[in-house]
């Protein structure tokens, strides 16, 4: 913000200096030369009214001052079609600067855009298509806000893959970014659409539930791993946490659901939540 109040402020301070110079040549000609200062001042209202922008506050500076001056000599004082020359000289330079801003504007739209698309292809992941570990992370950040905001539920289901086991020679084979794939179809079919699938980890993936508690996120969990059945190599397990009951914070709901999913393994259980602990 600091930037825009200081163009601000330069153009204030320029105005106001091509103003002062303004009345200070005026004041120093004779009556028959006088509409000229006049229109000298009209035509630098115009364009700081205009809001050009502030390189037209330059080329207003520039110009006005080199008409004026040329307007001053002997054999323009009272010319006509001097005065026609000097103000179509003019208007022809803030037109032309009015052009010059337009295109630098249309080429910052470029690059916004262009931006907006790398980020589109930096923040989902390329294989699953879910959010990369630190936008997710931060999606979870800002759904716990939301959720004590609104005073509603927040459910986290962390799912992962087993690790292969030695003896399956099909699933050591298999390619950890095609699996990475098959998840994040699943998430992405079976997940609603305010859901957030996140891939937090090669083999670990997140599915964050707003306005769900823990029965809803033990239903949305065993809906994802029947999709995933068939179409995974690996046992799907999920652990769950669900804000306000096991955490208040984002970190200590992906720490719970972490715990949950842990336990879910060592347990040999598709499912485990940390009321499921008993």
């Amino acid at each position: 913000m600091a930037w825009p109040l200081a163009r601000v402020k330069v153009g204030i301070l320029v105005t106001f200096a091509l103003v002062a110079v303004g009345s200070a040549a005026m004041a120093k000609t004779d009556s028959e030369s006088l509409p000229v200062g006049l229109v000298f001042l009209l035509l630098i209202a115009t364009a700081r009214l205009s809001a050009i922008g502030y390189h037209a506050d330059i080329g207003t500076a520039l110009l006005g001052t080199t008409c004026y001056a040329f307007l001053e000599l002997p054999w323009a004082v009272g010319s006509t079609s001097a005065l026609v020359a000097a103000t179509l000289t003019f208007a022809a330079t803030v037109a032309a600067v009015r052009f010059l801003e337009s295109a630098t504007t249309q080429s910052r739209q470029r690059e916004i855009q262009s931006r907006n698309m790398m980020d589109d292809l930096t923040i989902y992941d390329a294989s699953s298509a879910l959010l990369k570990q630190r936008y997710g992370l931060q999606a979870l950040e800002d759904e716990v806000l939301r959720a004590r905001r609104t005073n509603t539920f927040l459910s986290l289901v962390l799912l992962a893959l087993d690790a292969p086991a030695e003896d399956d020679p099909v699933a050591v084979t298999v390619d950890e970014e095609d699996e990475a794939g098959i998840i994040g179809a699943v998430l992405g079919e079976t997940l609603r659409a305010t859901d957030r699938g996140v891939r937090i980890a090669s083999a670990t993936f997140a599915g964050i539930l707003p306005a769900t508690d823990a029965g809803g996120a033990a239903i949305a969990a065993e809906k994802l791993r029947r999709a995933a059945d068939g179409r995974a190599t690996r046992p799907l397990r999920c652990g769950i946490a669900t804000f306000p009951e096991n955490a208040v914070s984002a970190g200590e709901l992906l720490e719970e659901a972490q715990a949950a999913l842990e336990l879910a393994r060592l347990s040999n259980a598709p499912l485990m939540a940390p009321d499921m602990l008993g």
